[in-house]
């Protein structure tokens, strides 16, 4: 999954288009994009889209609103996803603001309650949880590990840049500390790890800079607040060509050696190396 696009849940036009700009997946936002006085409308007109809508190949979920700021929302929220989630369209909760293990048993509690009454086979509706805050940080390989629900963690840099009064759009080397924690956490139990927004929606090279840093630092894909800014961080979390060729290379060079080690080019084709390649390969179909 390389990108995935934002889409306020308020607005008719923008969910019935969202999935005509290429983007791997939809994060339908039902939290911040969202005024407080909208979200019960905003909520009803989601689940009545979601449950009649055809969004072609693009992966779904909904960002529910944060356990911390409203206890009633966040568990409507939970019902209307339930309610419109089928093995045909699976649907995925983008859970805003986790911060520890309790955050995640409690949703997971939720969930369960739900998928009863909706006849969901429990354990189906998957999680992808955002670490916004310098203790979700710390606690990245907690909350990887705490739930067989979870398919990813993901990166907010907002919140985290405001709690500890970092320049959000300065130095793209100021944020590899939590970039770097949570796309190993992610590594570490099997699970993707998406990178934060770049809300500069107009600064394009911009974008193209800190989707690479994300790259670079391990992430497999990055969240977009705008339509054009997708193909950008397609392209950018997409292998070139350059690399399939090397990666066709490696595992024609280490095919048929009893040791499993071969050389390439100067450089020694060992058992991670082979792995590599061959991962090169399956992301690149």
């Amino acid at each position: 999954m390389r990108s995935w696009l934002y889409c306020p849940a308020d607005s008719p036009k923008k969910i019935i288009n969202a999935g005509i700009y290429g983007a791997d997946g939809i994060v339908f936002d039902l939290e911040d994009s969202v005024a407080s006085e909208a979200k019960d409308q905003a909520r009803i007109l989601l689940g009545e889209l979601l449950k009649t809508y055809d969004f072609g190949d693009a992966h779904l979920a909904v960002r529910i609103n944060s356990m911390n700021a409203d206890e009633e929302h966040w568990r409507e929220d939970l019902s209307v996803c339930a309610e419109a989630y089928s093995r045909e369209k699976p649907l995925m909760i983008r859970l805003p603001k986790v911060e520890s293990p309790d955050d995640i048993r409690l949703i997971c509690e939720e969930l369960c309650t739900v998928e009863k009454c909706c006849g969901i086979v429990s354990g189906s509706i998957r999680l992808q949880c955002i670490l916004e805050t310098p203790l979700g940080v710390e606690n990245a390989f907690l909350i990887a590990r705490a739930s067989k629900r979870i398919q990813a963690i993901s990166f907010g840099a907002e919140d985290y840049c405001t709690i500890m009064g970092i320049k959000r759009y300065g130095e793209a080397f100021v944020l590899d500390y939590p970039r770097s924690r949570i796309s190993a956490a992610a590594a570490a139990f099997g699970i993707e790890a998406y990178d934060t927004v770049w809300g500069a929606y107009k600064d394009i090279e911009g974008l193209r800079a800190d989707a690479q840093r994300g790259r670079d630092l391990g992430f497999c894909g990055k969240s977009v607040i705008h339509p054009d800014q997708v193909q950008v961080v397609n392209e950018v979390y997409s292998w070139e060509e350059k690399d399939v060729l090397w990666a066709e290379k490696v595992i024609s060079a280490a095919a048929g050696k009893a040791n499993g080690v071969a050389g390439l080019d100067g450089i020694m084709v060992d058992k991670p190396v082979l792995e590599r390649a061959r991962r090169i390969i399956r992301e690149s179909d």
